[in-house]
């Protein structure tokens, strides 16, 4: 199924398509109501909006983040806070790899060679 057009979204709202492209980029001058108005033509046009597909879901992300020394309090602390936002998404396929360093271009070698 093809994704609405701002047209279609326009029409099906009873809205110009200047106030549709202001809801998409994030306007803060629209009314609540007209946002309402929007989201539901979007829902109406497109149930799955918002949603992402089956293909993203399946697919498998690898990060990895070198880190200054574990001794060093910053880098422990921006360490901790990739994990826990990885822990937080809940996603199964996102693999995050955390490494710690010496302050020197060879210490990189020696952990990741």
């Amino acid at each position: 199924m093809k994704r609405p057009t701002i047209r279609q979204i326009a029409a099906t709202a009873g809205v110009s398509v200047a106030t549709v492209n202001r809801y998409l980029a994030g306007s803060p001058s629209l009314r609540p109501a007209t946002r309402t108005t929007i989201e539901t033509a979007i829902k109406t046009l497109d149930p799955h909006y918002g949603q992402p597909s089956p293909s993203i879901l399946s697919r498998s992300c690898r990060i990895g983040f070198v880190l200054p020394c574990a001794e060093n309090l910053y880098g422990r602390t921006f360490g901790a806070a990739i994990k826990l936002a990885a822990a937080s998404r809940r996603n199964r396929n996102l693999h995050l790899r955390v490494e710690y360093v010496e302050n020197s271009p060879s210490g990189v070698g020696k952990r990741w060679g």
